[in-house]
């Protein structure tokens, strides 16, 4: 069978190839370190896959910072299935060594008519927050989820992750430092 390619937008996998996004940033800021968020498909921003393949996508920061609390959104082809917590009927995630001494960590899914401005109708959405009384967070995986490729995807298919942005998303350390926030969302 004729393996596909990912696309680079985040994240993503298709087989078929899986492209993930990262959010650039060419900003000039004075933040606590210069946060940069990820999505990568089994360690790849452009992941090919196999039908029926499952694949780890992780949600990443690097850029040398500390932080504590977050929120934050990321979209993914409504054609992947996000396995699941069976007794919580919510995206199953493992915590990343980033996360590992925050207090909590929150996952949340939703379709497009949650936030049919933010989310296409052939999309579903994450959103993952943290909490913490300390600046804890550092460099590396903040947290991993496994999504299964359809079992009728075909070479070519392109299935892309990436984030997206409410007002009300955050991405900070115990300061509130606006300047960190706005580098992690820019």
């Amino acid at each position: 069978m004729k393996k596909s390619i990912l696309k680079k937008t985040f994240a993503a996998f298709a087989t078929t190839a899986l492209a993930t996004s990262a959010i650039a940033s060419a900003m000039s800021v004075s933040a606590a370190g210069e946060p940069k968020l990820s999505l990568l498909a089994d360690g790849e921003a452009i992941h090919y896959a196999e039908p029926g393949d499952v694949v780890e996508v992780t949600y990443n920061i690097s850029g040398g910072s500390s932080w504590c609390s977050t929120g934050v959104h990321f979209s993914y082809d409504d054609r992947l299935e996000v396995e699941m917590n069976t007794k919580t009927n919510l995206p199953r995630f493992k915590t990343g060594e980033a996360s590992q001494d925050l207090d909590a960590c929150k996952v949340e899914h939703m379709d497009h008519t949650a936030y049919p401005d933010n989310i296409a109708a052939d999309q579903k959405s994450i959103f993952f927050a943290t909490s913490c009384s300390a600046d804890f967070g550092s460099d590396g995986v903040i947290a991993s989820f496994n999504f299964t490729v359809p079992a009728d995807a075909q070479p070519g298919d392109v299935f892309e992750l990436e984030f997206w942005q409410l007002d009300t998303d955050i991405f900070t350390d115990m300061a509130k430092d606006q300047a960190m926030q706005d580098y992690a969302f820019a």
